[in-house]
C-alpha cells in the first residue's frame, strides 16, 4: 500500500529519526486540522532537498513542498540509485 502524499505550506526542523513539525494543507486525517502546525511520526528519510523544502517520509506519509510537483520524488530516487 502506498503512503498519503500531504503538501504543506511550512516546515520546520526535518531529520530522519525525529518527529517533523508541519504546517499541512491537504492532510487526509481527521485528526489533523491543515490550519494549524502539525507533528508527525517520525522521519524515516529525506527523498529529495527542493528549492522550497525537503520532501520527506515518515512511517506514514511523504511531505512535500506545496508547490513540488508530485512525480518529483520518485524521480530523484531512481536517479540517486542509478548514479
Amino acid at each position: 500500500m502506498s503512503k498519503p502524499k500531504v503538501r504543506y505550506a511550512d516546515v520546520g526542523f526535518v531529520a530522519p529519526g525525529f518527529s517533523a513539525t508541519v504546517r499541512p494543507l491537504d492532510h487526509p486525517s481527521d485528526l489533523v486540522s491543515n490550519k494549524t502546525w502539525a507533528r508527525t511520526t517520525p522521519v524515516q528519510k529525506i527523498l529529495y532537498q527542493s528549492s522550497n523544502g525537503p520532501v520527506f517520509e515518515t512511517l506514514n506519509t511523504i511531505y512535500l513542498p506545496a508547490d513540488t510537483i508530485e512525480h518529483v520524488p520518485e524521480a530523484s530516487v531512481v536517479e540517486a540509485v542509478s548514479s
